[in-house]
């Protein structure tokens, strides 16, 4: 009898320590299973891309040319070819795969919606800030920008992806917070930002906005 009772000590005791060995491993927490190493790797690329498209989106972006033989399409005018180029996209389709490729669907949805398609949050019409179409006489697509969008983000963003963190789990999101010197004329500030991750079909996206920008009267909080 002594002997089996040792017997289960011993499977117990072996049983709890595969389970430690488990938990150093994956982080579970609100019924979100997750490897810590996987999710700030993805977060950082993810980000990393999402900076392009903070530009793209938000900032200066692509803008119009400036040549006097510029195409124009209604308020629309030819985009700048040095922009596309810096960019690496030739047309709209490009733009909404590198989000698609960033994003969560819901959240790619949205951004399509109100910065692609000339519709706002609330389904009032506007323009869109980019477009493709085929002028009269033209057999390729010509990529056009709406050279009246107010551009949101002026300065400069820099990621300090050291400080890159796991914060917390938020429903199916693990949050991610992390540093952002912002800076334009009146001078620079540290930023603090936190995003939320979500896995899907292909692999971790991102579901919130990383964009930061300059504002006087910031604080960060310790």
């Amino acid at each position: 009898m002594a002997c089996i009772k040792k017997r289960r000590i011993a499977v117990v005791l072996l049983l709890s320590l595969v389970a430690a060995l488990a938990l150093s491993l994956t982080s579970c927490s609100c019924g979100i299973e997750y490897d810590e190493g996987e999710v700030l790797t993805a977060a950082e690329e993810l980000i990393g891309r999402s900076e392009s498209l903070n530009s793209l989106l938000y900032g200066t972006g692509i803008r119009a040319s400036a040549a006097e033989s510029a195409k124009k399409y209604g308020a629309y005018i030819e985009a700048a070819q040095g922009d596309l180029t810096a960019y690496g996209v030739t047309s709209v389709s490009d733009i909404e795969k590198l989000i698609r490729e960033t994003y969560t669907k819901d959240y790619s949805a949205l951004l399509i919606k109100t910065k692609l398609s000339g519709m706002s949050s609330d389904g009032a019409g506007n323009f869109a800030r980019y477009i493709s179409v085929t002028l009269t006489g033209d057999t390729d697509a010509t990529f056009m920008v709406y050279d009246g969008y107010p551009v949101m983000l002026r300065g400069t963003a820099v990621y300090d992806y050291g400080t890159l963190r796991i914060t917390g789990t938020e429903r199916s999101r693990v949050i991610v917070s992390i540093y952002v010197l912002v800076s334009d004329g009146e001078g620079s500030q540290t930023k603090e930002i936190s995003v939320g991750l979500r896995r899907e079909d292909n692999g971790w996206r991102l579901d919130d906005a990383t964009y930061a920008s300059y504002t006087a009267d910031y604080q960060l909080s310790d």
